[in-house]
């Protein structure tokens, strides 16, 4: 979708950024399972040791009283997982070399929750 200039202000166009467009390289996921508290809890650490190990991408996990919230920042990337008993939300803001490859990273986690969850439900 292009963008078009508003009305020009004090002589110069400003381009308007449509308002549901998602922005590049941010990602948003959900993913519904059946793991429970427990199982969540330990995949999303099990995540977290492999990001770190593998990617060198620290992760902080706050328990909150509904859900759990990992947040991590390394270089070119960060973002959030949030852990409930039935879903996993990942939001992720890529930096601008990593958005060139915004699609293979977001299909190589789909991918990866594949593997972990089964596949979604639309799928099979």
């Amino acid at each position: 979708m292009c963008r078009s200039p508003s009305k020009p202000k004090h002589g110069r166009r400003h381009w308007a950024r449509p308002s549901k467009a998602p922005a590049m390289g941010q990602l948003r996921i959900q993913r519904a399972h059946q793991l429970g508290w427990d199982g969540a809890r330990q995949l999303a650490h099990t995540w977290a040791t492999e990001a770190e190990a593998r990617w060198r991408l620290p992760c902080e996990t706050t328990r909150l009283d509904d859900h759990d919230r990992m947040t991590f920042r390394g270089p070119g990337v960060q973002g959030e997982m949030q852990v409930w008993p039935d879903r996993f939300e990942l939001q992720l803001q890529l930096g601008f070399l990593l958005s060139a490859y915004q699609s293979r990273i977001e299909a190589e986690i789909q991918r990866q929750l594949d593997l972990q969850l089964g596949p979604t439900p639309a799928d099979r």
